[in-house]
C-alpha cells in the first residue's frame, strides 16, 4: 500500500511515503516531483528499472513507447531492463538508442505515438542515473509518480506479449532542424558549442554545420563519466573554461548543454554567461513581441524583470513552481507560446510546450545572424536583475517546514504566493523561502530595485529570523 504526499506551501520536492512489504526492491528517496532518479546500483539498479518498465507499461495499458537514453556508462543496462518491463507489460517498444531527451520527445512527435520513457539523470553527476516518462501526452506530475509506486508496491502489472524494435531518428532530426531553420540566417556565425561531454556532443555539431555556420567545437566527445567538466550548465563556476575559451579563440556567441540536451547556457561574445530569465526577456523582444497577447509561463525564482516585459507588451506571465513538468503543464493548460525555468530550460508552443536546448541554440544563431549588433550589445538592452543566488541554508529535518512558515508569519501583511514555499512581494522586491525534502536545507532567493534596497530587505529577513541571520548577512556583504 502506498500513500502520496505533496504540500506546495513546504515542500520543493514530492514525497512519497511508503508502506511497503519486507520485500519492496523500491526505495522511496528515488522518486521525485516529476520523475525517478538516485545513485546507480545502491537505489536505482537493473531491477527496478524494470518494474518501473512494467508499472509504466501497465499504465498505458500496453501502448506504443519511445524508448531512449543518455550517455551514461549505466543506461544501457538499465534501459534494457525498462524496455523489458514495458514489452512484458504487453508494450510495443520503439529502442531509439542512446539520444539527447529532446530528441526522444522529437521522437514521440515523429512516429506518433503517445508515450515516451527516457533512461537519463539529465544534469546529475555521473554516479546517478533516472527515468523521465510522459505518458498518456501528458508530463509527469506527482500523482502520476504515486500511481506507478502503487503498481510498484502491489506488483499490479498488467501481462503482455509485447515486442522491442530498434530504430534511429537521428537522420529525420536533422532533417527536421534543418527544415525549420534552413535559410533562416542572416550572415554565418562562429558558434562555440560546449556538449559537456552529453549527448549533444555528436548530435549539435554537424546540425549548426550543416545549416551554414562556423563550429568550435568544445568537450564534445560523448563520455557519460562527464571527464571534462560537471554536466550542469546552470552552476556558471561548471562554465569557467567554457568562458575562457570564449574569449581565447572568438567567437559570435557559444552554447553550453547540460548531460541529456535539454536544458542550454548562452555565453556572449565576451564570455558573459546569460542567466535563463534574462534570457527569457531575450525571446520576448527577438521573438514573441509580434504576437498578440503573448502568453508566457515561468517559474517563481524567476527576476521579476521577466513580468515586467510580458506586461509592456501586453501580455500575460504566468508564474509556476519551479520543476519541468510542472511549467509544461501550466504551458499546456494555459495554451502558452513560450516558458522559461532558471535552470536553463527553455519550453516552446511549437514543441507542444516542451523544450529542446538545440532548438533553443538555433533560435538564437538566427536572432543573432540579423541583428547588425553583437550578441553582448543585444543582452545588454536587458536590465540586470539586482537578484541574489540561491541562499542555501542547513537546517535539520525537523524544523525545515516551520522555518518556512515562520517566514509567512513574518511579514504578515505582504501578498504570499505559496505554489512552491512561500514567496513574499514587497512594493519593490520579493523573497522566496522553499524548503527541501531531500536535502537538509532551505532554499532563499531575494530580488529588489536597488542594491541598498535588497540589502535591507535581507537585513530585515535576518532581524526577524535569527537562524537565518548569519547566511542573509554573508550574502549581503557579496553584493
Amino acid at each position: 500500500m502506498v500513500s502520496y504526499h505533496e504540500d506546495k506551501n513546504l515542500c520543493s520536492e514530492f514525497v512519497i511515503v511508503l508502506f511497503t512489504h519486507s520485500d519492496s526492491i523500491m526505495p522511496p528517496s528515488i522518486f521525485k516531483a516529476c520523475d525517478i532518479r538516485g545513485l546507480y546500483g545502491s537505489q536505482l539498479d537493473e531491477p527496478t528499472a524494470y518494474a518501473a518498465g512494467c508499472a509504466a507499461g501497465s499504465e498505458i495499458d500496453g501502448g506504443t513507447v519511445v524508448l531512449g537514453g543518455d550517455v551514461r556508462t549505466s543506461t544501457p543496462a538499465l534501459k534494457k531492463a525498462v524496455a523489458e518491463g514495458l514489452a512484458a507489460a504487453g508494450c510495443k517498444v520503439l529502442d531509439i538508442g542512446i539520444v539527447p531527451t529532446p530528441v526522444a520527445y522529437f521522437a514521440k512527435r515523429f512516429l506518433q505515438t503517445d508515450h515516451v520513457v527516457i533512461v537519463t539523470a539529465s544534469h546529475n553527476p555521473p554516479a546517478y542515473n533516472g527515468i523521465k516518462l510522459m505518458l498518456n501526452n501528458q508530463p509527469t506530475i506527482p500523482a502520476g509518480i504515486g500511481r506507478l509506486v502503487d503498481r510498484i508496491d502491489r506488483r499490479d502489472y498488467r501481462e503482455g506479449n509485447g515486442s522491442i524494435e530498434a530504430m534511429s531518428v537521428r537522420d529525420a532530426y536533422h532533417a527536421w532542424l534543418s527544415e525549420e531553420f534552413d535559410d533562416a540566417f542572416g550572415r554565418p556565425l562562429r558558434v562555440l558549442v560546449d556538449a559537456g561531454n552529453g549527448c549533444y556532443a555528436d548530435w549539435a555539431p554537424p546540425i549548426i554545420e550543416r545549416l551554414g555556420h562556423d563550429v568550435v567545437p568544445l568537450h564534445c566527445t560523448p563520455d557519460g563519466r562527464f571527464p571534462d567538466r560537471d554536466p550542469n550548465p546552470a552552476v556558471l563556476a561548471n562554465l569557467e573554461r567554457t568562458c575562457d575559451v570564449v574569449r581565447d579563440v572568438g567567437v559570435d556567441l557559444a552554447v553550453a548543454f547540460d548531460g541529456d540536451g535539454d536544458r542550454v547556457v548562452l555565453i556572449d561574445e565576451l564570455g558573459r554567461p546569460v542567466e535563463a530569465d534574462r534570457l527569457g526577456v531575450f525571446f520576448v523582444h527577438h521573438v514573441l513581441h509580434h504576437l498578440d497577447s503573448v502568453k508566457v509561463v515561468y517559474d517563481l525564482k524567476c527576476s521579476d524583470i521577466l513580468r515586467r516585459e510580458v506586461d509592456v507588451l501586453g501580455g500575460q506571465a504566468c508564474m509556476e513552481r519551479s520543476g519541468h513538468s510542472f511549467i509544461r503543464s501550466r504551458m499546456m493548460a494555459e495554451q502558452a507560446h513560450f516558458g522559461v525555468e532558471i535552470s536553463g530550460h527553455i519550453f516552446f508552443r511549437e514543441l507542444d510546450y516542451g523544450d529542446d536546448g538545440l532548438y533553443t541554440a538555433l533560435l538564437i544563431a538566427r536572432i543573432c545572424s540579423h541583428a547588425g549588433r553583437p550578441l553582448s550589445q543585444l543582452i545588454d538592452d536587458i536590465p540586470v536583475p539586482i537578484i541574489t543566488r540561491d541562499i542555501r541554508v542547513p537546517l535539520p529535518e525537523d524544523i525545515r517546514a516551520g522555518m518556512v512558515e515562520q517566514f509567512r508569519a513574518a511579514f504578515p501583511d505582504l501578498p504570499a504566493t505559496t505554489v512552491d514555499g512561500v514567496r513574499l512581494d514587497w512594493p519593490d522586491g520579493w523573497g522566496l523561502c522553499r524548503g527541501s525534502v531531500t536535502e537538509p536545507v532551505i532554499t532563499l532567493r531575494f530580488e529588489a530595485d536597488k542594491v541598498g534596497r535588497l540589502k535591507e530587505l535581507l537585513g530585515n529577513v535576518g532581524e526577524a529570523i535569527p537562524e537565518l541571520a548569519e547566511a542573509l548577512a554573508v550574502e549581503s556583504d557579496l553584493l
